[in-house]
Order: C-alpha cells, then sequence, then structure tokens
C-alpha cells in the first residue's frame, strides 16, 4: 500500500535530522493526507446502538449525535435541534416511501463520523447536503463517500476510510437566500400532506425548484382558510 511506503521514505529523509521543523512536518502532512485515502487504511468508527438498531456517532456542525445507519435512504437527515436556524429557500427536496412524496427542507453542514477515541475521520472541514427530518439517519450517499463497511459478527462492527476534505465539494448553488427553518419545515409538511400542491409553489425564476417562501405563504392560507371554515361552523 502507498501509506506506509510513503511514511518509510520520509523517515529515511530527516532520519539524520534531530529535529524537524513544524513547518516542514505540517507541509508533509497535508503532502500525504490525500494518499491516506489510498493506502486501505480502514478506521473502525464509533457505534451507539442496541440489539435493535446499529447506530453510529457523527460530528454534525460541532455537536456529536446518535446516526442510524440505513442504506436504505439515498440522503442523510438530521432533526431539526442540529440543523441552522434559517435554510435555503430553494432547497426542498423530497424522498419517495411507498408510492408517496415527502417533503424534507434540506441544507449543508459540516458532517463527519467519529473514530472509537473520538476524532473526526477528516483532515480538515467537510460539508454535507442533509435534509431535515424526524430523526438522524446516515444514508446512502454518505455512506458511500466514507466507503464505510459493516459486519455483523457477535458484535456490530463498523469501520470507514478517512477522506480529506478536498474530495467534498459543496452541493448546492442556491444558498444565497434563506428563510426561517420553521416556516420551512410547515412548508414541507403542507406539501407532504397534500394542503399545497408543488406545481403551485414554484419558483419564478427557477422553474426546477420549489420557493420555500411561496410554499410558506400558501400553507399560512390554507391555515387561515381553515380557520375561517371553523368559525363559520362554530
Amino acid at each position: 500500500t502507498h501509506w506506509p511506503a510513503m511514511a518509510a521514505l520520509v523517515r529515511a529523509l530527516f532520519g539524520k535530522r534531530s529535529v524537524l521543523s513544524n513547518s516542514v512536518g505540517a507541509a508533509f502532512v497535508k503532502l500525504l493526507a490525500p494518499l491516506r485515502s489510498l493506502s486501505g487504511h480502514r478506521v473502525p468508527m464509533l457505534l451507539d446502538g442496541d440489539d435493535a438498531q446499529v447506530s453510529c456517532v457523527c460530528i454534525v456542525n460541532g455537536h456529536p449525535s446518535s446516526f442510524q445507519i440505513d442504506s436504505g435512504s439515498t440522503f442523510t437527515q438530521i432533526v431539526p435541534s442540529l440543523a441552522p436556524e434559517r435554510v435555503p429557500r430553494y432547497g426542498l427536496g423530497f424522498s419517495s416511501c411507498m408510492g408517496k412524496k415527502l417533503w424534507f427542507p434540506t441544507c449543508e453542514v459540516a458532517l463527519a463520523p467519529v473514530d472509537l477515541k473520538g476524532y473526526e475521520l477528516t483532515s480538515g472541514r467537510v460539508t454535507a447536503s442533509v435534509q431535515i427530518g424526524s430523526s438522524n439517519l446516515l444514508g446512502l450517499r454518505e455512506l458511500r463517500r466514507w466507503r464505510v463497511q459493516l459486519l455483523f459478527l457477535p458484535e456490530a462492527k463498523c469501520s470507514a476510510f478517512p477522506l480529506p476534505a478536498s474530495q467534498w465539494e459543496q452541493e448546492s448553488g442556491h444558498v444565497h437566500s434563506t428563510v426561517p427553518l420553521a416556516g420551512a419545515l410547515r412548508a414541507a409538511e403542507a406539501l407532504s400532506n397534500g394542503e399545497i400542491s408543488a406545481e403551485d409553489v414554484r419558483s419564478d425564476t427557477l422553474p426546477w425548484l420549489l420557493d420555500a417562501a411561496k410554499a410558506m405563504a400558501a400553507a399560512s392560507s390554507c391555515e387561515a382558510l381553515v380557520a375561517d371554515a371553523d368559525c363559520l361552523a362554530s
């Protein structure tokens, strides 16, 4: 593998020097970090679960949290308490479940699994595009990126490859305009329940995307109509 060979080369080059300066050392760490992901060096992940499910610990925007490993879900999902207070206006997305579309706000967060000692498995800040829902689910996209391997032995074991930050790229191109998280969650709920139609809340300038501001206004109008109907009925 590449990593042991490169490590031996570094030792040979600097074996005669009593002190290796911090700047030179840091430069070599930065140089060799991408090769670690090619070395086959797999790192055990910290698990947090029970007999009913297998969960791992990830760091989300600096906060540790337990994630259920869900290879049946394409996207990773986080709970609202881990999400920012404002989310992208054009970030509403959906997942299909038993023929029904379930809508979610989406956002970008710094996310990385941790090893058995609680250290993040990355050489720098990395971001992931996630859905905001009712539970923490580590979906297939992140499982593939980290090349996660799960073994079902008498005790479940999970491992991943550490990746340099350069291999992670932000995916959303429309994050500048934002809306409050609470409003986006209400808009997603209204879309999922069929209270409003996705076709009615498409963006005027980006018609392939939904406008969360429009969806929030439409959801508020529906609530007002329901309230008026209740008043008339009483």
